[in-house]
């Protein structure tokens, strides 16, 4: 008699698998700005326009006032409206900024000096004592891998992996779901004086770019992490190192040693397509037809993106320390001096200036309705039209 009564079970269940009605699914986060650079190739820009109008200026403290303002070089992220960032103080945080509250905090063993970066439900960081950290955008910890070095880069994530670089010249790629390391890429630091934070990365063409303290540009397999060319930019002298992007367009990669020059190359062999005597180069915002650069003696300069040429240079109230941001035909980008700047894209015309007191570092991110940076000291800046969003 057992028999009928298992298969009446069964007929039972299977009645109640089709007719059950599925859990919804939640929608997406809308990602505003989900990594340095706004996306894995490192252009800094970004489709959102730049209103005239911004009235409004909200400031959230994030570190404990201080006798000094240490320099805060992560930028924000901005996902569905919450600032998420992390900081000298030792504590990456999530801040709504429609009212400045803050929504979960996550304590770690050393500073944030690099912008995080988020994907399909993964958000990554790094410490200056050599942790990798992944949450969701809840704040529960996802996983740690110990890269035992200052985290230098800030992460990309991409097809599924995270990219990392540390300050022994280390890369890093690991598996975005479980933190397990897939390959690793070195080399030997420079016997000279260099840049403490000098490994940047960027994504495209299945390639991932690697500009190191050496001078040296690197494209690797993304997957396989093997070398498929290197191109020296910066040479031995003093700071040769690449600290200016790598980014990466339309088949072109761009980049700048500190000591000059910024140069493109052909993505596919390395090749080089121009070259432009320019010092102090800190990233690229890449636009269709130029390509925007801060630098260490305090400008923005505008070259030709297929020549190289100068079409135009800004100077600000000090060093600009991060890219500027493309933001339709604007650039947004903060000074060491203390300026906020919103310059016309096409001839370096000042649209809007804020004097916020301390200087920035870091680059900021732009959403609808407003940009948000991180000035030294440890503020959240926004500045809005009043509202969050259009």
């Amino acid at each position: 008699m057992r028999t009928p009564v298992l298969l009446l079970l069964t007929f039972t269940l299977g009645c109640a698998t089709k007719t059950s009605v599925p859990a919804p699914v939640p929608p997406a986060p809308s990602l505003a700005w989900a990594m340095e650079g706004g996306d894995p190739a490192r252009t800094s820009r970004t489709d959102q326009g730049v209103s005239p109008n911004w009235k409004s200026r909200t400031t959230y403290r994030l570190v404990e006032e201080g006798r000094y303002a240490p320099e805060e070089h992560a930028g924000p992220l901005i996902i569905d409206g919450v600032a998420y960032v992390g900081h000298s103080g030792r504590r990456f945080e999530a801040v709504r900024l429609a009212d400045g509250k803050p929504l979960w905090t996550i304590a770690l063993s050393g500073g944030v000096y690099t912008t995080a970066a988020y994907a399909d439900g993964v958000l990554v960081f790094g410490d200056d004592h050599g942790v990798v950290t992944a949450a969701d955008l809840q704040g529960k910890v996802l996983w740690t891998f110990p890269a035992s070095y200052p985290v230098v880069s800030s992460p990309l994530i991409a097809d599924g992996k995270v990219y990392v670089g540390v300050s022994d010249q280390n890369v890093f790629c690991l598996d975005a779901t479980r933190g397990t390391p897939v390959w690793q890429y070195g080399r030997q630091l420079p016997r000279r004086h260099g840049l403490w934070r000098s490994l940047g990365l960027c994504y495209g063409e299945g390639k991932l770019f690697a500009g190191f303290a050496d001078g040296t540009l690197v494209a690797l397999d993304a997957a396989l992490g093997r070398v498929l060319w290197r191109q020296e930019i910066g040479g031995p002298q003093l700071l040769g190192d690449v600290a200016a992007g790598p980014s990466y367009a339309g088949g072109a990669v761009f980049a700048a040693a500190f000591g000059g020059p910024a140069v493109s190359l052909d993505a596919a062999s390395g090749d080089p397509l121009w070259r432009a005597e320019l010092e102090g180069a800190s990233g690229f915002a890449v636009g269709d037809d130029a390509v925007y650069l801060g630098t260490a003696n305090g400008a923005v300069v505008a070259l030709g993106r297929a020549d190289g040429k100068l079409r135009w240079q800004r100077t600000l109230d000090g060093g600009v320390a991060a890219p500027p941001v493309l933001a339709g035909d604007a650039l947004i980008t903060a000074a060491s001096g203390g300026g906020f700047y919103v310059l016309d894209a096409g001839d370096g015309a000042v649209r809007y200036h804020y004097r916020p007191g301390p200087g920035a570092h870091s680059q900021a991110a732009v959403s609808t309705g407003g940009a948000l940076f991180f000035s030294d000291g440890g503020v959240l800046h926004w500045v809005h039209r009043g509202q969050l969003w259009d």
